[in-house]
């Protein structure tokens, strides 16, 4: 996965379809920016589309586009 991939992301219990803006490290692991295209609707509340954020590797799937 590189930066400009559109993943499906999960995360807070919540799917949604994010673009990775780039890519980091916490405490000695990698994780990735994200940027919802989506908006992430939840029990408690929305988080819209557009927002950034950042997702640990595990919580993104690939299958929006593949090639990426």
């Amino acid at each position: 996965m590189k930066p400009g991939a559109i993943v499906n992301a999960t995360f807070n219990n919540c799917h949604c379809i994010a673009r990775i803006t780039g890519v980091g490290k916490k405490y000695g692991e990698t994780f990735f920016h994200i940027i919802l295209i989506s908006p992430c609707v939840m029990d408690t509340g929305t988080i819209p589309a557009g927002t950034k954020t950042w997702v640990w590797p595990e919580m993104i799937t690939l299958g929006v586009n593949d090639a990426n």
